[in-house]
C-alpha cells in the first residue's frame, strides 16, 4: 500500500458503517423490527446461558461438596474455544473487508493513512465478531461472579479484560488475512486451503493418540481423552491461560495478575498493530491483486455450466437450471468461501474423528446398553446437524443477499419471488444433503450400528438437510441485507445468528419422532426380528421428520417470499 498522507480520517471510515446500523434499527420500518426482535431474542439467550452456567455450578457445588471447585479450567476451555473462533471469524472478514469491499478503490484514491485505514477495517472487523463475546462470554463470565460472589469490580474488569484478550484475537486474524491474501494466489487458494485444513485434523489427531497404536487407543478411556484435552487447554505457556488466571485472580479479589494481564493483551494489541502495519506495506498491493485475479482452477465457466446443468436438472425449467448454474458459478469464484469451506471441513472430520473413540459402557443390562445405543444415536443426529447448521449459515443463509443491487434483476424477470427462492432451495439441497449424508453415515458406523438404523440415519440426516437449507433461504431472504461491502458482512450479521438459534429449535422438534423411532426399535427387540415391523417402525419416524422438515421449509419460504415482495 502506497503512502498516505497523515489525516485523522478514521471516524469518515467507520461513519459509512455505523449509520447503516443506526438506519436498519432506527429508521427502516418493519424491518427494524426484525432486528428488534433479533436482539429480544439474542438478550433471552445470554439470560439462558447465564442461568444454565449458575445452575451448573450450584450442581457441581452440591455432588462434590468436599472438592474445591477451580474456576480456571472451564475458563480457559471456553477462552480457547472462543479464540480460535473469533480468530477464525476474523481472517476470513478480514479477507472481505482488506482485500474484496466494493469501496476499496475510492479509498484508495483518497488521503488515507495507511494506519487509519488499518484501525479502521480492525475495528469492522472487530464488530462483526463482537456477537460471540457479548453473547457467549459476557454472561457466563457474570455467571461465575455470581457463584463466587465476586464484587463490583469484576463485573466492571472481567468483560473488560475479555474485551482487550479478544481484541488479541482480531489482530491475529487480521494478520492471517494479509498473509494468505498475498501468498496465496486466488486459482490456487483452494486446493493449498484443503491441503491446509487437513493438515491440521491431522495434527490434532496425532496429538490426541499421542502417536500411539490403534490398539492403544481403542483401550484407552474416553475419560482420559478428555483429560488430555483439558491439559492442552491448560498450558500455562497459552494466553488464554494467562487470561483465565487473571480472571480467577479477581474472583479472589486480587488485582496484580489482572493488571499484568491488562498490560499483556494491550502489549499484544500493539505488537500487532505494528506487524499489521508493516505486512500491509510489505505486502498489500501483492494481496489485492491477487485477490481480484481470475484464475481458471475450480472455476466454472458459463457453457460448461449449462451443458452440466441441462444434465443433471432435465426435468426443471430453464429459469431454474439458470438460477442453480449461477448459484454454483459465484460460490467457485468467492476467495472467502475457500477459507470457510476448508474450516468446516475440518470441523466435520474433527466430529468424525471424535466419535470413533466412543466406547460403550461394559457390565450392564442389554436395557441400560438399548438406552446408551439411543442416545448415541439421537447425539449423531444432533451433533451432524449441527456441522450442517454452520455450512447453511455460511453458504446457504447468504445466497439471497449475494445477488447484492442487482436483485432488481431476479424481480424484474417472469419469475414470482417464490420460484426464486424455491430454485435457490434446488441449488443447495444436493451439495449440503451429500455433506450431511455422509456425515450421518459415518456416525452411525462408528457407533457400530445396525444396517438398518445405519440406513435411517442417513435418510433422517438428508431430511433435516432438505428442512435446513429451507430455513436457511427463507431466513436469509427474512433478513436480507443488499447494501454491502463484501460478503462476509451477510454471514456475520444478527440475522445469520438468529438462523442458528432457529435451526436449534428445528433439531429439538425433530428429536420428538426420531427419538421415539429410534427407541422403539432398540428397546423392543421383536420388532427387529420382525423384518416387516421393524421397517414399519423406522418409515414412520422417518415420515413424520419429513413431514416436520418439510413444514418448516415451507413457512420460512414463505415468510422470506412476503418480505421480499415488500422490499
Amino acid at each position: 500500500m502506497r503512502a498516505r498522507k497523515r489525516m485523522s480520517i478514521v471516524p469518515i471510515l467507520l461513519q459509512p458503517r455505523l449509520l447503516t446500523i443506526k438506519n436498519r434499527w432506527l429508521k427502516s420500518g418493519k424491518r427494524g423490527l426484525r432486528e428488534l426482535s433479533g436482539a429480544a431474542l439474542s438478550l433471552g439467550l445470554m439470560y439462558a446461558i447465564y442461568s444454565s452456567t449458575l445452575s451448573t455450578l450450584r450442581d457441581a457445588k452440591l455432588l462434590l461438596p468436599q472438592v474445591t471447585l477451580d474456576p480456571t479450567i472451564p475458563l480457559s476451555v471456553m477462552f480457547m474455544t472462543l479464540s480460535l473462533m473469533i480468530s477464525l471469524s476474523a481472517a476470513v472478514s478480514a479477507i472481505g473487508a482488506l482485500f474484496l469491499a466494493k469501496d476499496l478503490d475510492l479509498i484508495n484514491a483518497t488521503p488515507v493513512s495507511t494506519e487509519g485505514f488499518l484501525f479502521a477495517r480492525s475495528c469492522e472487523v472487530g464488530l462483526s465478531v463482537s456477537w460471540m463475546v457479548c453473547i457467549f462470554a459476557f454472561p457466563s463470565l457474570i455467571a461465575f461472579g455470581a457463584f463466587y460472589n465476586a464484587g463490583p469490580i469484576f463485573m466492571l474488569a472481567g468483560p473488560l479484560l475479555c474485551a482487550l484478550f479478544f481484541a488479541v484475537a482480531v489482530c491475529v486474524g487480521m494478520i492471517v488475512a494479509i498473509v494468505v491474501a498475498s501468498l496465496l494466489p486466488s486459482e490456487r487458494g483452494r486446493p493449498l486451503f484443503l491441503s491446509l485444513a487437513l493438515l491440521a485434523v491431522g495434527g490434532f489427531v496425532l496429538y490426541m493418540n499421542g502417536f500411539s497404536t490403534a490398539e492403544t487407543l481403542a483401550s484407552e478411556e474416553p475419560i482420559y481423552q478428555l483429560e488430555r484435552l483439558t491439559s492442552v487447554t491448560m498450558n500455562p505457556w497459552l494466553p488464554t491461560t494467562h487470561c483465565a488466571h487473571a480472571i480467577t485472580a479477581l474472583l479472589r479479589g486480587e488485582y496484580t495478575i489482572p493488571l499484568l494481564a491488562a498490560i499483556e493483551s494491550l502489549g499484544a494489541i500493539s505488537i500487532g498493530a505494528f506487524i499489521m502495519r508493516f505486512l500491509c506495506t510489505l505486502l498489500y498491493d501483492r494481496g489485492l491483486a491477487r485477490a481480484r485475479r481470475t484464475g481458471t482452477m475450480f472455476k466454472i465457466h458459463s457453457r460448461a455450466a449449462h451443458r452440466m446443468s441441462r444434465i443433471l436438472l432435465p426435468l426443471s425449467s430453464a429459469s431454474t437450471r439458470a438460477i442453480v448454474t449461477k448459484e454454483y458459478k459465484v460460490f467457485s469464484r468467492d476467495l472467502t468461501h475457500t477459507v470457510q469451506l476448508a474450516l468446516l471441513l475440518g470441523l466435520t472430520f474433527l466430529y468424525l474423528y471424535n466419535y470413533q473413540v466412543l466406547q460403550g459402557p461394559s457390565n450392564v443390562s442389554e436395557d441400560v446398553m438399548a438406552i446408551w445405543n439411543i442416545f448415541l444415536l439421537l447425539s449423531n443426529i444432533a451433533l451432524g446437524s449441527m456441522v450442517v447448521t454452520s455450512i447453511c449459515s455460511r453458504f446457504v443463509f447468504p445466497s439471497i443477499s449475494l445477488e447484492g443491487q442487482s436483485f432488481w434483476l431476479l424481480q424484474a424477470a417472469p419469475l414470482s419471488i417464490r420460484e426464486v427462492l424455491k430454485a435457490k432451495c434446488k441449488s443447495w439441497t444436493l451439495p449440503v444433503s451429500c455433506i450431511g449424508g455422509v456425515v450421518f453415515i459415518s456416525g452411525a458406523m462408528a457407533l457400530n450400528a445396525d444396517l438398518p438404523l445405519v440406513l435411517a440415519s442417513c435418510a433422517a440426516g438428508v431430511i433435516i438437510c432438505h428442512g435446513l437449507v429451507g430455513l436457511g433461504i427463507g431466513l436469509g431472504a427474512f433478513f436480507s441485507q443488499f447494501e454491502w461491502e463484501h460478503s462476509t458482512q451477510i454471514s456475520t450479521s444478527l440475522g445469520s445468528f438468529i438462523f442458528m438459534m432457529m435451526s436449534m429449535i428445528v433439531l429439538s422438534l425433530n428429536m420428538v419422532p426420531l427419538g421415539c423411532m429410534f427407541g422403539a426399535y432398540l428397546l423392543f427387540p421383536e420388532l427387529q426380528s420382525a423384518p416387516d415391523s421393524g421397517l414399519l417402525v423406522l418409515s414412520a419416524g422417518l415420515l413424520s421428520t419429513y413431514l416436520l422438515n418439510k413444514g418448516v421449509a415451507r413457512w420460512a419460504l414463505s415468510t422470506g417470499a412476503k418480505a421480499l415482495q415488500n422490499t
